[in-house]
């Protein structure tokens, strides 16, 4: 994916994740730390995950989109309840 940053400049983005299943639906999952949820280009409303979700929009069908924010280094196993719905075959 590809982002305006602050720059003016286009910038290309990988998400961490991206959960394919066999019927063709995706989930994008972004994990970043608590301290970066009000960041402009890695939070959880900057130019990343704007991006991110129109690209969504485009397909909302089969892409979802999911942030995980953590305070540390390691994700909870709560914090993974939605991916795992959706591996399983939830939405």
């Amino acid at each position: 994916m590809e982002y305006l940053g602050v720059d003016g400049e286009w910038h290309r983005y990988s998400p961490d994740f991206l959960i394919r299943r066999k019927d063709g639906k995706c989930l994008i999952v972004e994990i970043k730390r608590e301290r970066e949820r009000d960041d402009g280009i890695d939070g959880e409303r900057g130019k990343k995950a704007v991006a991110t979700r129109k690209w969504v929009g485009l397909n909302p069908d089969l892409l979802k989109y999911e942030m995980i924010f953590t305070p540390g280094e390691e994700v909870g196993f709560d914090q993974t309840l939605h991916p795992r719905s959706f591996i399983a075959g939830g939405e």
